[in-house]
């Protein structure tokens, strides 16, 4: 009786499938990533780092940067620390919010008037994906609604 080698008993119990067939599975496999990949937003994912092409936002953050988004450009600084307080679970001061506001600016997720910018509207979308709400007690964006639909 003959000694087969290893390499020639797994040939025999696996055989290489022709190359045809390899690709038509691939091709398969393909689509079917492809249609997975359609079905979700990816523009803010990222292969580094922590997955995200922006940076994440902190609770008070998403507050004011949200109640920037729903004022509008030109809201006041006694406003978007009406709505922050609408939505938080503690009292924030005036002077918070106006540090928040400046520290944001810098980071360039506001603008100057104030305003969202294109980056802040990103920020903004990643928590959402993340599912965070502004409200600290409640389980939705304020009133159920995106940030997207509640200009």
């Amino acid at each position: 009786m003959k000694k087969e080698s290893i390499k020639e008993l797994l040939a025999m119990a696996f055989p290489k499938p022709p190359k045809s067939e390899v690709d038509e599975m691939k091709r398969q496999v393909w689509a079917r990533i492809s249609g997975e990949l359609d079905k979700r937003d990816n523009s803010l994912r990222s292969l580094y780092g922590d997955g995200w092409t922006v940076e994440p936002l902190n609770q008070l953050d998403l507050q004011v940067v949200t109640a920037v988004y729903r004022l509008g450009a030109g809201a006041t600084l006694v406003e978007i620390t009406d709505k922050v307080n609408e939505w938080s679970a503690q009292k924030v001061m005036i002077g918070t919010v106006m540090a928040r506001l400046a520290d944001l600016e810098k980071r360039e997720i506001l603008a100057t008037g104030p305003l969202v910018t294109e980056y802040g509207e990103s920020c903004l979308k990643r928590a959402q994906l993340e599912n965070k709400h502004v409200e600290e007690t409640a389980g939705n964006f304020g009133d159920g609604r995106s940030f997207e639909t509640s200009r």
